[in-house]
């Protein structure tokens, strides 16, 4: 629990205070990740949609001057530019608390986009479609609670090379005092909109 209708399994994310990883100090972390071919063997110009729910309880925050990154597409091979996620799903220190949508790609061009109010104790259904590119033909669209809140924004998401990306959810964060936790239900990759569709 919270069971999300439809799905017969829930995962639960924790993130505590000290959740080091890799022996840092400075983030803190509780995420899966997927394989490169799990996430569905990203390459230029291929057309991938995405979907997921998530549920974020109520009075989730992100703590003064710190960040919260809880789905990301990463870089994987030594193209990339460090830990910069490709695509990257952020909470915002806001109230109401939204999603923060990062992309960078090609020569370290970057983009930023606010999705709107995150509702805070229920499912919400994410929809991502994603047009893999280094270039000028990357887009991105975005559905949340079935409503298009990105719509084929045009943005490079590989970086020059080009290199796949693998998927990771969860919890990840710059060390934080608090305990937080975010719920996920079905999680899945298709190649169209309706292959992914709730």
């Amino acid at each position: 629990t919270p069971a999300r209708a439809g799905y017969p399994y829930t995962a639960k994310f924790t993130c505590a205070p000290g959740d080091y990883t890799n022996g840092g100090t400075s983030a803190e972390r509780g995420e899966v990740m997927a394989s490169v071919a799990n996430s569905g063997g990203t390459y230029e110009g291929q057309t991938r949609w995405y979907a997921w729910s998530a549920w974020y309880p109520v009075g989730m925050n992100v703590s003064p001057g710190g960040w919260l990154a809880h789905t990301q597409w990463h870089g994987y091979g030594p193209v990339g530019n460090g830990s910069n996620p490709n695509i990257g799903f952020f909470l915002s220190k806001t109230t109401p608390m939204q999603t923060i949508v990062s992309t960078v790609g090609g020569n370290n061009q970057r983009t930023e986009t606010w999705l709107g109010a995150l509702p805070l104790g229920q499912w919400v259904d994410f929809m991502v479609g994603i047009v893999w590119s280094a270039g000028s033909a990357g887009r991105m669209a975005i559905r949340q609670n079935g409503v298009t809140v990105m719509n084929n924004l045009a943005t490079p998401n590989m970086f020059n090379g080009p290199e796949p990306t693998y998927l990771k959810q969860g919890i990840y964060r710059m060390s934080s005092p608090q305990t937080q936790t975010i719920y996920y239900a079905g999680t899945r990759h298709g190649p169209t909109e309706a292959s992914v569709a709730f």
